[in-house]
């Protein structure tokens, strides 16, 4: 018996490659035919009442769908559209208020502009006003010399011509 067991050792061993680590390699219909049993196993729903999980067959990875997640996915989306709106806002705002402290500057540089003019012009009114001054007291000297001419004439005779 033990003959008969070598002898069938000796004769498969010749007629077959020594056996190499790890499974052996699947044949063409073999492959198809597990992608086809892996194909009809997924995709698989498991029902946990409010909740479900999904076994998706392209990525192979489980989903939860709830309608908690779901109100979640349109909360997030109504946020993010909101942070769009605000950010234009910001951005508005932004554009806004350098305009105006574009404004607020040339204000500033006008008002600057117009307390110099008013100080250049006080300084002309103050000049102005000494000059007059000055001219009003030579009339009031020439006022006086003529009248005290005129009074000069009248004692002596002379005949004014009024």
């Amino acid at each position: 018996m033990f003959k008969n067991l070598a002898k069938k050792r000796k004769s498969t061993s010749a007629n077959t490659p020594p056996p190499e680590d790890g499974p052996p390699p699947l044949s063409v219909d073999q492959t198809t035919r597990l992608e086809n049993e892996r194909a009809a196993l997924t995709p698989c729903t498991i029902d946990l009442s409010s909740n479900v999980l999904n076994l998706t067959a392209e990525s192979g990875t489980w989903e939860l769908q709830s309608t908690e997640s779901d109100k979640l996915r349109a909360k997030i989306v109504d946020l993010e559209s909101q942070l769009t709106q605000k950010d234009s806002l910001i951005s508005s705002l932004e554009k806004g208020q350098s305009s105006t402290s574009s404004l607020q500057n040339t204000s500033a540089f006008k008002s600057e502009l117009l307390i110099d003019m008013l100080a250049v012009s006080q300084a002309d009114n103050k000049k102005s006003e000494a000059k007059y001054e000055k001219e009003r007291i030579k009339g009031d000297e020439w006022r006086k010399e003529v009248e005290r001419l005129y009074k000069l004439c009248e004692e002596k005779g002379v005949d004014t011509g009024s």
